[in-house]
């Protein structure tokens, strides 16, 4: 990551699809970060860097978080009927 910008109080949503993402252990501690690489918005210019047409996201979170998030993400396939890996 080159970037840390702080977000301000608010409610913030990214529209473009989710192109890749990873989960990393951070160092020093039991926290988590959740990387999400997002499609290039088609009415921007693109960048000069390695992502040329897309935008990576980081996101800590503590174990907590990270359990909550794999159960509703799993509670949600279920109700979808979407396959999870284990089932495909």
């Amino acid at each position: 990551m080159t970037n840390i910008i702080p977000l301000q109080t608010g409610d913030y949503e990214i529209t473009q699809r989710l192109e890749d993402f990873d989960v990393e252990l951070l160092e020093g501690g039991p926290l988590l970060r959740l990387v999400a690489v997002v499609r290039h918005h088609p009415g921007e210019p693109h960048g000069l860097g390695k992502h040329q047409r897309a935008t990576t996201l980081a996101i800590h979170m503590d174990p907590k978080a990270a359990i909550e998030l794999a159960a509703r993400i799993h509670e949600l396939s279920r109700k979808m009927g979407w396959p999870l890996q284990s089932q495909a």
